[in-house]
């Protein structure tokens, strides 16, 4: 079979080439069209159905790969609806071994609260909060580890009162920051502000309506501009 020639005028070529051409040439008059549209203020044609495609393909890329940073970089003590599925735990009771909770309260007694201690240890933050929902529910595994936890919180503040303590026999004013802190309302200086009312009695409190008080304040304006108007044309 011969191929099929068409003629311009001047050479006969072939249907492949003049379809060619033809898409060349649409696509020229459409880029053209696009400039002239933009030029004046017009919007440009919209994309091509494969523009459109890549273009939702890009969008669902760029937020797959926020939503993966979010993952990464949580840090708040989250309600279960807030959590990424990444970070559920499908077992809590899994991460819930000896090894784990000496960590946790090893932590706490150096300072850390109880949150970061299990991070420290390697628990998420959504499966130290179903630990701890566990323990509200009445589970006396988990009761028992928080009271733990409790405990050694207590067991850090003592250590520290210990040491102010100790430095109080030689410092007087370790043992005037513990009781300014401590006890503030009997041992914290300054002075003592309390609001009475006439003769020592409470303070009398009235009630007075916004529309009185707009209305006050308007009288007032009123006199301020009168005062400025003569001051700018009187002449001295």
């Amino acid at each position: 079979m011969g191929v099929n020639k068409i003629s311009d005028g001047k050479a006969p070529i072939s249907a492949k080439r003049a379809l060619d051409d033809f898409k060349r040439k649409a696509a020229a008059r459409a880029s053209k069209t696009d400039r002239k549209r933009l030029k004046v203020g017009m919007k440009a044609s919209p994309p091509s159905r494969p523009a459109r495609e890549m273009a939702e393909l890009e969008a669902k890329n760029e937020a797959r790969l926020k939503e993966n940073k979010r993952i990464r970089h949580v840090r708040k003590y989250p309600e279960e609806h807030e959590v990424p599925l990444a970070l559920v735990s499908q077992n809590p009771v899994e991460h819930f071994t000896e090894e784990k909770k000496k960590k946790i309260i090893a932590s706490i007694l150096l300072g850390l609260s109880p949150l970061k201690a299990a991070v420290m240890a390697g628990v998420t933050t959504y499966t130290f909060s179903q630990w701890k929902t566990r323990a509200l529910a009445g589970d006396n595994a988990f009761l028992d580890f928080f009271f733990e936890i409790d405990r050694a919180m207590v067991q850090w503040e003592a250590i520290h009162l210990k040491r102010i303590h100790d430095a109080g026999r030689d410092d007087w004013r370790a043992s005037t920051w513990s009781l300014e802190r401590i006890l503030p309302q009997d041992y914290m200086p300054g002075s003592r502000i309390e609001l009475t009312g006439a003769g020592g009695g409470p303070i009398e409190v009235r009630k007075v309506a916004i529309s009185d008080i707009i209305e006050t304040y308007a009288d007032l304006l009123d006199e301020d501009y009168a005062i400025i108007e003569d001051a700018e044309f009187t002449e001295v």
